[in-house]
Order: C-alpha cells, then sequence, then structure tokens
C-alpha cells in the first residue's frame, strides 16, 4: 500500500513538471496579439509630426526670389562702386507659388546625393535655360532636409544661399554658395523641372535685376503702379496653443500676471512671457551656459533654430531668414512679394542658440486676420527707384549698401493693422526706410 502511494506522489510530480514546462515553454514563444488600434495612432501621430516640420519647413525656409535665367541673355557690364541694373528677368516672389513649386521637389524621392568641390557655373554653362531659388541669408542641407532630401540621411551638411535646377537635368538640383567653390548635387526619381516650368510660366512677373558695386544683386518690380495700402483685422495668436508642448508633462504650471496685460508661465525650468503683442520663451539655465561658453558657430546655431522652430507650433505666417550672426538668426516677416517691417508692432522671429539649446525666442502675438480694406497709395507715397538708387549712389559708402526692397511698413492703428508700401534699405545690416535713411544722412550719422 505505502508503494502504491510512492507511485502516485511520482506520477503527479512528474505531471506538476510537465506542466510547469510546458507553461514556461509558451510564455517564452507566445507573441501576443498587436494593438493595431495602438500602432495606428502611432503612426498618424508621426505622420502628423511629419507633416507639421514640412509645412513650417515651407513656411520658415523657403527661399524668397525665384528666377528663370538664359545663357544666351547677357547681362549689362556691372560697374564697381556704383548700382547698375544689369537686365529683366522673370521671376517669382509670391510665397504660396514658391511653396507649390517646393512641394514639387518635397514629394520625389532622393536617388543621389553627393557633394563636389567644382564651380557651379560649370553647371550654368552647360544649360540654355535654368531655374535660381535664392535666400537672403545662408541656409543649411540639415534644416532644410525636408523640403530637399526628405527622409534621406545625409550627415555631410553644407551651407548655402542659391539653388540651381538645370533644363537639361530635369531629375536635379544644385545647392551652393554664391561666391564660393563647391556644391552638393540631389538627383531625385522623378523630374521636376517640367512641372516647376508649369507653375512659374502662369505666376512668374518681370523684374529689374541689379547689382551693387558689382557683386549683391537685388530685384525690384518691373511694375510699382499696382501697389495698394491694405488694411486687417487684428488676430491674437493663443500661446497655449502655440507652445503647449515645451513645458514638461505632469510638472505644475505658475502663471503670474503682472502690469500692462503681461503674463508669465513658468513649470520651474523654461518660462513663456506674453505683452499684449509679443510671446518670449525664455531658458534661463542656457542663457546662464552663454555667459561662460563659447559663441556658437553659424552653421550649429541655424540648425538648432531650425530644429526648435519647425517644431514648435504650426506657423500661419510666411518668414524669410535675413540674418544668422553671432548667437541669433532672425526671420522677417514675409508680406505680398516682398516682406514687412515696423517699429510698433513685432514683425520678426529672433531666436538665440548656445551649445546647449535655445536660450530665447520672441515671436509676434498680434497677426493680421482678414482683410477689412484696400486703398491706392497718395501721390508720392513712395518714390521713383531711379530717384531712391540715385540718392543711395550720391549719399551714402556702396560698399555697406546690402540689399534695395519695395517692402511694407506694418503699422497698428486701434483695431487693424495697416501695410503700406516702402521702400527700405539695408545699410550695413539693418534695414531702414529710406526717409529713416535720409535723415540719418542729414544728422552724420551715416
Amino acid at each position: 500500500m505505502r508503494k502504491k502511494k510512492e507511485v502516485i506522489k511520482t506520477i503527479i510530480l512528474t505531471i506538476l513538471i510537465i506542466s510547469s514546462l510546458t507553461i514556461s515553454y509558451l510564455t517564452i514563444i507566445y507573441k501576443p496579439e498587436k494593438n493595431f488600434l495602438k500602432i495606428d495612432t502611432e503612426f498618424k501621430h508621426e505622420e502628423k509630426n511629419k507633416e507639421k516640420t514640412l509645412e513650417n519647413s515651407f513656411k520658415l525656409l523657403s527661399p524668397y526670389i525665384i528666377v528663370k535665367d538664359n545663357t544666351n541673355k547677357k547681362e549689362e557690364q556691372a560697374v564697381e562702386k556704383a548700382i547698375t541694373k544689369v537686365k529683366n528677368v522673370k521671376a517669382l516672389k509670391d510665397k504660396e507659388q514658391i511653396k507649390e513649386i517646393l512641394k514639387i521637389i518635397a514629394g520625389k524621392e532622393v536617388d543621389i546625393n553627393r557633394v563636389k568641390n567644382k564651380t557651379i557655373e560649370e553647371i550654368k554653362s552647360n544649360n540654355q535655360n535654368y531655374y535660381l531659388m535664392k535666400y537672403k541669408a545662408d541656409t543649411d542641407t540639415i534644416s532644410t532636409q525636408k523640403i530637399y532630401l526628405g527622409e534621406n540621411k545625409q550627415n555631410t551638411k553644407i551651407n548655402f544661399d542659391s539653388i540651381l535646377i538645370p533644363e537639361n537635368e530635369k531629375n536635379t538640383i544644385y545647392l551652393y554658395e554664391q561666391g564660393q567653390e563647391g556644391y552638393m548635387q540631389i538627383v531625385y526619381k522623378g523630374e521636376i523641372y517640367d512641372e516647376i516650368e508649369k507653375i512659374f510660366s502662369v505666376s512668374s512677373k518681370m523684374y529689374k535685376k541689379y547689382l551693387i558695386n558689382a557683386t549683391k544683386e537685388f530685384y525690384i518690380p518691373e511694375k510699382l503702379d499696382d501697389l495698394t495700402i491694405n488694411e486687417y483685422e487684428i488676430k491674437k495668436e493663443d500661446s497655449k496653443v502655440m507652445f503647449k508642448d515645451i513645458f514638461k508633462i505632469g510638472v505644475a504650471l505658475k502663471t503670474t500676471y503682472m502690469a500692462d496685460e503681461s503674463k508669465e508661465t513658468s513649470d520651474g525650468y523654461v518660462i513663456l512671457r506674453e505683452t499684449k503683442d509679443q510671446i518670449s520663451y525664455i531658458n534661463p539655465s542656457n542663457i546662464e551656459n552663454e555667459k561662460n561658453g563659447k559663441e556658437t558657430q553659424e552653421a550649429e546655431l541655424q540648425y538648432k533654430a531650425a530644429k526648435f522652430l519647425l517644431t514648435t507650433y504650426n506657423y500661419e505666417t510666411y518668414y524669410n531668414i535675413i540674418d544668422a550672426s553671432g548667437s541669433s538668426v532672425e526671420y522677417q516677416e514675409s508680406y505680398k512679394n516682398s516682406m514687412a517691417f515696423s517699429k510698433e508692432v513685432p514683425s520678426k522671429i529672433n531666436i538665440t542658440s548656445t551649445k546647449n539649446g535655445i536660450s530665447k525666442f520672441t515671436m509676434p502675438k498680434i497677426s493680421k486676420g482678414s482683410l477689412i480694406g484696400k486703398k491706392i497709395p497718395p501721390l508720392y507715397h513712395y518714390e521713383n527707384i531711379d530717384l531712391v538708387l540715385n540718392y543711395l549712389y550720391s549719399n551714402i559708402n556702396i560698399n555697406n549698401l546690402y540689399d534695395v526692397e519695395i517692402a511694407y511698413e506694418k503699422t497698428y492703428q486701434e483695431d487693424k493693422i495697416v501695410y503700406s508700401p516702402t521702400w527700405y534699405i539695408n545699410y550695413n545690416g539693418i534695414y531702414y526706410t529710406f526717409k529713416e535713411l535720409q535723415e540719418k544722412v542729414k544728422k552724420g550719422e551715416i
């Protein structure tokens, strides 16, 4: 009987051991069903972020002008220490149309990209027609990756201010810095030239191309009598929507209300400061590091600024990058076929960076809403181009003249924002209205 009990115990123990091993095996090899809802949500979120980054790239990092050039159409000889009109060209400065052209490029898959230490003039000479896309200041291939390189991982970074799109290579663009040797060639799996031609042929206008001191170029519309003074409703940006992702998740926020409709919100790490017309992001720890650290390299500065701006929020206003120096980058508001400047209402984005990250970022809180009126400017509201250029040639140091634009002065009038066409002159890196420049000349300040 005792022996029988021992046999039963052994059988039960054996069954338990086998069961345990079976369960362990099944646990190891078992793969649960995928949570397709979660994966789909994550995929949609990732795709939404890609769309947001690309859209912001169009708004912040697009060229200010696209020009069609012809090698058979020679330019007039430019004169040193003078302002010379060299030729008439077809060009496009409308940001919405430029965006449509960039969408064509961004929608193509990259086949080849390579850097060559050759001059771009060789490529130009092999093409009777080509397009040139130009920036007001240098940008780089990492910051603009979503537009020109897509998902193609790029380790080699170059600075550029111009892009050549040749007729004889309909699926290729060349990124280069004017006056420097070398370029990046990007070849796409699909043609882009003819698609760009369709948009450009319908939307382009005639411009006069000028050269300052035989080197620096600017473009003035051939027709200036169709400019109007435009009035808009005031639209105030909601900072909670714009900057909802900058604070640490789960950290209690403290809001302090101050005078003049100002307030500060902080999570103990960063500060979001609002005035009636401007929003500022401040990271005190990076400001402290900025004091103790070395000046950020320009290329690194641009990359950090772009990375922060492209993922912050969806921008509705177009901007032009106009300066990147020291530790800051400036983006000027784009309006119509030019830019908008203001001394009353903020009209630019300024971002300061250190090696550790963004230390300060300011942008307008007030933007234009719906158009509520337009009118023809009064007689002599803005001067004739020849009068402006003759004055500049006779009264200032041409070596310090960088740009001439028929832009817009942005003013704030109680319940509306007004954009008025005005001549702006970039002298020594600062944009002045033509009248402001004349005043400074009279006072001997220039």
